[in-house]
């Protein structure tokens, strides 16, 4: 998981446009050139949080999610806001009608998303005898 984190002291931190330290989530020299590049690392990277306040505050979720995309990171975690997460895929769906993202950075995280995914067993049938309710109706 790449965590949204500036480290100002090293050689590749990004500025984005505005001046401000870019976070390593949506670096390209920190996901594509250290972590894949130099260190080799070619398995699923997934980012923190995309609503976080300052990352929607800064770039906005759908500036976010297609920097993430052109960093190199293969998911884009948008936890809460349904919205969000539509306003996130729209704006990949378009920059890759666009050619802002290529389908080829698309493709290189399918297979990595398809490799973890061939690896995972079948999820256990739900057993509703070990489920209880609660009065107010949550689990317990």
């Amino acid at each position: 998981m790449a965590a949204h984190a500036a480290f100002p002291g090293h050689s590749l931190q990004e500025i984005d446009e505005n001046g401000k330290l870019l976070p390593s989530s949506l670096s390209k020299n920190f996901i594509t050139s250290l972590l894949r590049g130099r260190l080799g690392f070619d398995g699923l990277v997934i980012t923190d949080d995309l609503e976080m306040g300052a990352i929607v505050r800064n770039y906005g979720i759908g500036d976010a999610c297609k920097q993430a995309v052109n960093a190199g990171l293969d998911m884009l975690a948008i936890c809460a806001d349904e919205g969000r997460i539509r306003e996130g895929y729209n704006a990949v769906l378009d920059a890759v009608r666009s050619g802002e993202i290529t389908e080829a950075r698309l493709d290189e995280s399918l297979v990595r998303i398809a490799t973890v995914r061939s690896k995972l067993s079948e999820p256990s049938e739900f057993d509703q005898t070990n489920y209880h309710s609660s009065p107010n109706g949550s689990p317990h």
